[in-house]
């Protein structure tokens, strides 16, 4: 199998990346006129959505022998498909009535997660113990490509797997 990569979300990426920049401009023309403590207010905003789009612009790279997470070049997690004990579609939107599940992810987990526990992982997303890409249909046949299982889902809508 060719190695694969995908951005994490790269609709979060591009709204983080929009807001530090904007954020930044706004901080410096406070500086510019004398605004200090306004300044600093959206230089804070600026490294907290800097910090967002570092997670939400890692690289999800699939291989023949495992699963990485990468930033900057630099491994942040890494998988071996023997050590992968479930791959899951998740829809991040809690009370979902209907179809509208909120945004979906496809999660990559060392441990099998009862019911709770995915519900759990909702009210904590992004996880910080797992792997974790945006849905979509050509994402997970690359993923199913290399894992074998059962693919399970938890608040995913009509999905088809």
């Amino acid at each position: 199998m060719k190695p694969k990569s995908y951005i994490c979300d790269p609709l979060k990426l591009g709204v983080s990346l929009m807001t530090a920049i904007v954020s930044l401009i706004l901080g410096s023309t406070l500086i510019y006129i004398a605004r200090p403590f306004s300044a600093l207010l959206f230089f804070v905003i600026m490294l907290i959505f800097c910090y967002m789009a570092s997670i939400y612009g890692s690289l999800i790279v699939l291989t023949e022998e495992s699963v990485k997470r990468l930033f900057s070049r630099r491994i942040l997690a890494e998988y071996k498909w023997n050590e992968i004990k479930e791959v899951g579609v998740i829809g991040t939107k809690a009370f979902a009535k209907n179809k509208h599940t909120g945004t979906l992810y496809i999660y990559i987990s060392k441990t099998v997660l009862s019911k709770q526990e995915r519900f759990d992982l909702v009210f904590s997303w992004p996880p910080k113990n797992k792997i974790f890409l945006t849905y979509d249909k050509e994402r997970l046949e690359a993923i199913q490509l290399s894992y074998s299982s059962e693919i399970q889902t938890y608040n995913a809508g009509d999905i088809e797997i």
